[in-house]
């Protein structure tokens, strides 16, 4: 059985990119696909490369879905209420986690990033 896994997607307008990594930082697998965004290419094509490049990531890592204890989804068009629960559900039941991710916007990240405090 392989280590528990933290699952990461990046799902932008241009690619998709997911990481596998173990609890303290050791990227074990990546995935890539096509665009991610709801608004952009529909909800179906969108999850279908969220889901896609995930499995790919958790795939070369040598892992399944149930393998992760946390994943989070930073996602271009998750921007309201319905968009997050959408993603929840449907990416937890497409990638096989055992437990629902956390959905953010995309700019998320680069704002987190923006200052030391965060804000």
């Amino acid at each position: 059985m392989p280590d528990p896994l933290v699952l990461a997607v990046d799902g932008g307008n241009t690619k998709t990119l997911a990481l596998a990594a173990t609890l303290d930082g050791v990227v074990r697998g990546s995935g890539r696909a096509g665009n991610g965004d709801i608004y952009a290419v529909g909800e179906e094509e969108a999850i279908a490369a969220i889901a896609s490049a995930a499995r790919a990531a958790l795939a070369d890592a040598g892992a399944t879905g149930a393998d992760v204890v946390g994943a989070i989804l930073s996602l271009a068009g998750a921007d309201w209420p319905e968009d997050f629960a959408l993603h929840r559900t449907e990416s937890a039941r497409r990638i096989g986690l055992a437990a629902p991710p956390l959905v953010v916007n995309d700019a998320i990240g680069a704002l987190r990033c923006g200052t030391a405090d965060g804000v």
